[in-house]
């Protein structure tokens, strides 16, 4: 369950860090039984899977990144990253709005642990793989202590 929670995370902040230069419909399965108040709190981005080329070419620079979601008035969730870019920490939110079953979202772009256990990793490459991804589309971010701890 939680290779699978990290995967989400991981597609929304790779979406939000990198911005998607085209418009695709993508079926992603939901969690079953998916309750949005056990999803609220602070998030770490340990790994992250992608066959864009935006990522070939940028996954050697990416570090971990902190991500705080909340509820929104609107019924939605607010997800706030924090990631490193230039040297710099730069935050952003992003509106998560309900799209279609509990645990589905969409967005426009504008307590889990930094330190996954090998099990963690292992299920997330194996999901990933199943999803469709190589090896060389799958990393795992080394720690950025500046970005998580500077705003913690």
């Amino acid at each position: 369950m939680a290779a699978l929670h990290t995967l989400w995370m991981a597609l929304v902040l790779l979406g939000a860090l990198g911005g998607l230069q085209t418009r695709a419909e993508v079926q992603v399965s939901v969690q079953p039984h998916f309750q949005q108040d056990k999803f609220l709190g602070r998030w770490f981005t340990l790994g992250l899977a992608s066959n864009s080329s935006w990522f070939r070419e940028k996954k050697a620079a990416l570090y971990m990144c902190k991500s705080v979601v909340a509820p929104a008035a609107d019924g939605g969730l607010n997800l706030t990253n924090t990631f490193l870019r230039k040297d710099q920490c730069e935050t952003r939110t992003l509106l998560l709005r309900p799209a279609g079953p509990p645990g589905s979202y969409s967005y426009t772009s504008p307590r889990r642990t930094q330190s996954p256990r090998a099990e963690v990793k292992e299920k997330f490459t194996a999901f990933a793989r199943a999803q469709g991804f190589t090896e060389d589309a799958i990393v795992f971010l080394p720690r950025n202590a500046k970005c998580i701890e500077e705003q913690e």
